[in-house]
C-alpha cells in the first residue's frame, strides 16, 4: 500500500521561512512606528505566529541552527517586549540579520 499525495519538499520549507521571517521583520516594524496600543497587540500576534512558523518550518528541514535561532529571537522579543530600550531592540534587529543570513 502506498500512499499518494502532495509532499511538501525542503524548498517549500525554506521559503515558509524565509516568508515568516519577513513578516516578523514587517511586524516588529510596524509596531515600532505605532502609537495604538490595538495596533501594536496585532503586530505582536503576528510576530509570534511568525515564530511558530519559523519553528515548523526549521524543524521539518531538520535545521538545528535555525531553530536555536529562533529561540534566540523569541526570548530577545520578550525581553523588548518587557522593556522596550533601544539596546534591546538592536538585540531583535540584530537576530533577524542573522537568521536571514542563515538561511541563505
Amino acid at each position: 500500500m502506498t500512499i499518494s499525495g502532495p509532499t511538501p519538499d525542503k524548498p517549500t520549507y525554506q521559503s515558509d521561512f524565509k516568508e515568516s521571517v519577513e513578516l516578523f521583520e514587517k511586524s516588529f516594524q510596524g509596531m515600532e512606528n505605532s502609537n495604538l496600543d490595538v495596533q501594536k497587540d496585532k503586530f505582536k500576534q503576528v510576530m509570534k505566529q511568525s515564530l511558530e512558523t519559523m519553528q515548523e518550518s526549521a524543524n521539518a528541514m531538520f535545521n538545528q541552527k535555525l531553530a536555536d535561532l529562533k529561540d534566540h529571537l523569541n526570548k530577545d522579543l520578550n525581553t523588548y517586549l518587557e522593556s522596550p530600550t533601544e539596546e534591546n531592540k538592536e538585540r531583535v534587529q540584530n537576530d533577524i540579520q542573522r537568521i536571514k543570513s542563515e538561511e541563505n
